[in-house]
């Protein structure tokens, strides 16, 4: 499987540099899976795609403030994007830098928060801060929303809010699960009130989702791991779900994200890690198998060739619709 397959065109002037004023206002594109039949809509249309008894799988995870400037002790600048805290008091970070320090070299933060550089992982540092404080509360205190690089613009407070799902809980993601943006507090409560049940997995997206492939054959990319929590209530919710349905009255399985899409996490419910390495094709099926109705990034059909149902042996994996946030 090369890169090239992965190249489409995408015109800078249709990249949103902002959100929709109002969450549900996005653009959504549904393909029904038995049809192929592509529909315009808005977001909050998805009330009426999603029926009583079905079970929506959210991840709750949420971003930190992971992206922080500062000094080397020479007065060169650095700036770090945290791919995952590791302690109280350490973390391992991508570093930006003219050169890149030496172990034992000291980093001089905002605040006068300062860092001594423990180790360098491949193209990871360990870092270790020298405050009482903890990583985290620094982070909350001097650190920038890490907006993913298509986004071109410097952070701003209000992405503080807006780069973070209603129902996010658990801190330590550096990037958004982003189809899960688009929902407020108000879409949830239709939903509930409609039926719906709602599970909710943990999964911090690492930094390792802005790293670009430069090599020509996927296969041999490497993919940093990211940390995935699963209860076994989650686990029965979600055989339970399809179990309570017969003939054409299934109660399907909807997965929220694109990142629950990934190789390693199609079956994160089972708590398996299944690799990218191993087979793209092999992992999609399975995630085609294990859930019913996803909700994803409009990437997900461009990457995966699913716009066009009918020439992809994925089509006949697709029980009921894809729906794609596309704003």
């Amino acid at each position: 499987m090369q890169r090239t397959d992965f190249f489409f065109d995408l015109p800078e002037e249709l990249i949103a540099k902002f959100p929709a004023e109002q969450r549900t206002h996005s653009r959504l594109l549904t393909l029904e899976g038995q049809s192929g039949n592509i529909c315009d809509k808005h977001f909050y249309d998805i009330v009426d795609l999603i029926n009583e008894g079905d079970l929506i799988v959210f991840n709750n995870t949420k971003v930190i403030p992971a992206r922080a400037y500062g000094k080397k002790s020479t007065g060169a600048n650095i700036e770090i994007l945290v791919e995952r805290i590791t302690g109280e008091h350490t973390a391992i970070v991508h570093l930006k830098s003219s050169r890149s320090p030496k172990e034992g070299a000291t980093l001089i933060f905002d605040n006068g928060y300062e860092a001594i550089m423990k180790a360098r992982h491949g193209a990871l540092f360990e870092l270790e801060f020298t405050s009482e404080k903890s990583v985290l509360t620094i982070l909350n205190e001097i650190g920038h929303i890490p907006l993913p690089p298509y986004i071109d613009r410097a952070d701003q407070l209000s992405d503080k809010e807006r780069y973070q799902t209603v129902y996010s809980r658990i801190p330590g993601a550096v990037a958004a699960p982003t189809a899960g943006l688009h929902f407020d507090d108000a879409l949830l409560d239709k939903l509930k009130a409609k039926g719906v049940g709602f599970a909710f997995v943990t999964l911090h997206v690492g930094a390792g989702t802005f790293q670009p492939v430069k090599v020509d054959n996927i296969l041999e990319h490497h993919m940093h791991s990211e940390y995935a929590e699963v209860s076994q209530e989650v686990v029965d919710k979600i055989l339970k779900t399809r179990a309570n349905g017969f003939g054409e009255e299934v109660k399907r399985r909807i997965m929220v994200g694109g990142y629950l899409l990934s190789g390693e996490n199609a079956k994160v419910y089972y708590n398996k890690a299944l690799s990218i390495r191993d087979d793209m094709r092999k992992a999609l099926k399975k995630v085609f198998e294990d859930y019913d109705f996803i909700i994803g990034p409009t990437t997900t059909t461009t990457a995966y060739n699913l716009t066009d149902p009918m020439d992809d042996p994925l089509k006949s994996f697709m029980d009921d619709v894809l729906v794609i946030p596309v704003n």
